[in-house]
């Protein structure tokens, strides 16, 4: 067997791919890639859903190739996706990034939690990045961030469960990589009946991807998925068949497959 270079992705793959156990921190519990092998599929068990499809659909960005478009006039156009992201009470780690037509606005709910909106990812009162639990002590933390029309932001929040600190993080042009964590603990619980993208139907751009964890990732963890969340992929596994007997035909010729990582 000769062995090939591992492939090492650094943006959106277009063909069949798989999770990279090797390199994405444990507890993944969704991952949503809205590119046009998938389209609205999640990588690990479900399908993001919405309410209609007159306000939010895959498209093509110019700029930041697939997404899901979202359009701020829809009174339905939220994204959902789904009661497993996260469940109530429990550690977790949440990273969106997607992009904006317009100027992002102060107070954007970018990701909500359940219908009361206990938990809240999004801009603060002066825009920045900030990450809520509202039914928590000590239940907000934000940092500042600045966004360009356009341009793709990743957005993070993470909480350990009671007796943690919460963290925001964040990831744009102009401020790069930031991770700020709340300078005391929180106590108390929350709820959860949906994860919702755009519950207040005032984004107006794409999701490009989503990202769940059950757990509180560490901060080099972070720092993986915000430097580069497509080196967590790897090619599909794909298997090569040849005739019972292990008859090879005479024409058969050795290739290389784009992506492979060995050929036997």
């Amino acid at each position: 067997m000769l062995t090939l270079p591992k492939k090492v992705f650094t943006e959106m793959p277009l063909g069949p791919v798989e999770i990279d156990h090797d390199v994405m921190p444990s507890g993944l519990v969704e991952f949503y890639m809205p590119s046009p092998h998938y389209g609205k599929q999640g990588l690990v068990s479900g399908r993001i859903t919405n309410d209609s499809d007159a306000f939010v659909y895959p498209n093509i960005s110019p700029n930041n190739g697939p997404n899901i478009n979202i359009v701020d006039t829809g009174s339905s156009s939220e994204v959902n996706l789904g009661s497993h992201v996260t469940t109530a009470n429990n550690a977790h780690t949440i990273f969106i990034c997607w992009h904006s037509r317009i100027n992002v606005a102060n107070g954007l709910r970018v990701f909500t939690n359940d219908t009361a909106s206990s938990s809240i990812l999004g801009t603060g009162l002066s825009a920045g990045c900030r990450y809520i639990i509202n039914s928590l002590s000590n239940d907000r933390v934000e940092h500042s961030a600045s966004y360009a029309i356009g341009e793709s932001i990743i957005m993070g929040g993470s909480y350990g469960g009671s007796g943690t600190t919460l963290k925001v993080y964040s990831k744009t042009r102009a401020d790069g990589i930031k991770l700020t964590e709340n300078g005391s603990t929180s106590t108390g619980t929350y709820s959860v009946v949906e994860n919702e993208i755009n519950s207040s139907n005032n984004m107006e751009g794409g999701l490009l991807w989503f990202m769940s964890f059950d757990r509180q990732l560490e901060d080099p963890e972070v720092r993986t998925i915000l430097e580069n969340p497509w080196q967590t992929l790897k090619p599909a596994t794909q298997s090569v068949y040849f005739p019972a007997g292990g008859a090879v035909p005479p024409t058969f010729k050795a290739a290389w497959a784009a992506g492979a990582n060995s050929i036997i």
